[in-house]
């Protein structure tokens, strides 16, 4: 095909095609915006890297970056076959970043977010190389602060293995959980003693010698594994070697009393960044016995379709960052408020026992005990005027049901409330330490619409804030239950009917006078 514009169709996908020379220009677009659509998903990212275990998150930036590059350079880059498969896959993961900022999930924004990157390759570039340029764009993985799950396991393993290793050498040791109990002293093998940083690094360490000598998969896989091994191996050494240590110094030893850090990297070192540069000079030795050469790369004619296609939904997912990060000063936990007036039913005392649930950064709670008789029931408010990352509605932190309770079984059901709206609860009965067992009514209003579960209102807290409502107020109701909870669950229903309404006008009410508070 001759001449400098090319016209021919790619299955399904309209060829729009763009001169070679101007092929860079479009790619370079997508990248910027891609690094621009990236921006508020890299900013929660980068303070991990303060913590130890993620205090190498400084440089896997630049090791992406030079994996991309190596591989760029290669062999030869088509751009002559976008993906239809690849758009719908960048599309969701896009759509995914979005509504996970939305509703204060960073976490799954952050794991989608090289998804995206490789999605974008896939779409204007094709499966070919999309294939070649995932494990480098995937590499950012290992800077992302989502292996902390492995922490338990890995710290579990290493206590067993340090414990059977001692207890071979002879040591008198006793294991208490965590704990290395010898005579001369106690070891607590903490969080940082799993090794996580340490294979972490590994792990990257052996896939970016891998893409830096060959393309393909397997080779990175294979030291990405044999480094994860000798990293754990060599953490249980340096543990090892810190309980001998202390058992024969008597806990004196400097190693101990001042710093143990630079002997993690020397076993470091030894055990794993020695042996996998070793295996991996050994591969590559065999590979060059057996022939084979690097293409030079070059750029073809870029499908000006699909590079508009995916601009415009980067541009769109960066307008909808910018409308989601206008969200105020951020809130602290208020003082309680008393309750308000509700029909029937009369104050009775402030609610400020263990039993009283915890919403962390709600801009305004209210919590009171009401009786009508005999009758008696607690009802808590907590109202937010704009929901965050760690000051919002679902939240681990947040206990509905009290600090020390203990769930026994849960059901949904809904209350028909005086103005006529269907209320949604979810129902939890507990168990408190004194033996006592009561019912936790628990509902939830996010940006006007009533819901129950805690599933629900991260999609509504999603979709309300790309509509522009970012307030949430929680109600839970709790009553005492005698010998069964028939007795309990028609109080709670009777008051829901006449004090939901109120509760939630109560919120109203204070977020309307923030509002003209604010605008004085």
């Amino acid at each position: 095909m001759n001449g400098d514009i090319a016209s021919r169709t790619t299955g399904p996908v309209p060829f729009v095609a763009m001169p070679r020379g101007a092929a860079a220009l479009p790619v370079l677009a997508v990248v910027l915006l891609v690094g621009w659509f990236s921006v508020p998903t890299l900013a929660s990212v980068v303070p991990a890297w303060r913590h130890y275990d993620y205090s190498h998150g400084y440089l896997i930036p630049l090791l992406t970056v030079l994996l991309v590059v190596v591989e760029w350079r290669r062999g030869p880059v088509s751009l002559t076959t976008p993906s239809l498969m690849g758009f719908g896959f960048f599309l969701l993961t896009v759509t995914t970043m979005v509504l996970a900022h939305a509703a204060t999930t960073t976490t799954v924004a952050q794991i989608a977010m090289p998804l995206a990157w490789i999605g974008a390759v896939w779409a204007l570039m094709g499966a070919g190389t999309v294939r070649r340029l995932a494990l480098p764009l995937g590499s950012f993985y290992f800077a992302t602060p989502i292996w902390h799950l492995a922490i338990d396991p890995l710290q579990a393993l290493t206590i067993s293995v340090v414990s059977a290793s001692v207890r071979v050498a002879g040591l008198p040791v006793f294991v208490e959980g965590n704990f290395i109990h010898l005579p001369s002293g106690t070891f607590e093998v903490q969080g940082g003693c799993a090794g996580l940083g340490y294979a972490i690094v590994a792990l990257a360490l052996g896939l970016s010698s891998g893409v830096l000598h060959r393309c393909g998969w397997l080779r990175p896989s294979m030291l990405a594994g044999v480094a994860l091994v000798l990293s754990m191996l060599g953490n249980w050494l340096r543990v090892l070697i810190l309980v001998v240590v202390g058992h024969v110094s008597e806990m004196q030893h400097y190693l101990l009393t001042v710093e143990h850090g630079m002997l993690g990297w020397t076993v470091f070192a030894l055990c794993v960044l020695l042996p996998v540069l070793f295996l991996d000079r050994f591969l590559q030795a065999r590979e060059r016995s057996t022939g084979g050469g690097v293409l030079p790369s070059r750029i073809g004619s870029v499908n000006g379709v699909m590079a508009c296609a995916v601009c415009g939904v980067l541009a769109l997912g960066i307008w909808l960052n910018g409308r989601l990060a206008s969200a105020g000063e951020a809130a602290v936990t208020a003082p309680l408020r008393p309750g308000v007036e509700v029909p029937g039913w009369t104050l009775a005392a402030a609610w400020e026992d263990a039993r009283l649930p915890t919403f962390v950064g709600a801009t305004m709670q209210s919590a009171s005990w009401y009786q009508d008789g005999h009758a008696r029931v607690g009802a808590f408010l907590a109202h937010y005027a704009v929901q965050r990352q760690g000051q919002e509605i679902v939240f681990t932190e947040n206990k509905p049901i009290g600090e020390l309770a203990i769930v026994r079984r849960e059901r949904k059901l809904a209350i028909e409330s005086a103005a006529g709206r269907s209320v949604p609860f979810r129902e939890i009965e507990v168990a408190d330490p004194d033996g006592s067992v009561r019912l936790v009514w628990v509902s939830s209003r996010v940006g006007g619409i009533p819901v129950a579960s805690e599933i629900g209102a991260k999609v509504l807290q999603a979709v309300a804030a790309i509509r522009g409502r970012r307030d949430a107020q929680v109600i839970v109701l709790t009553a005492l239950c005698a010998k069964e909870c028939t007795d309990a669950r028609s109080r709670l229903t009777r008051y829901a009917a006449v004090g939901v309404d109120q509760l939630y006008e109560q919120a109203d009410t204070f977020a309307t006078q923030s509002w003209l508070s604010s605008r004085e």
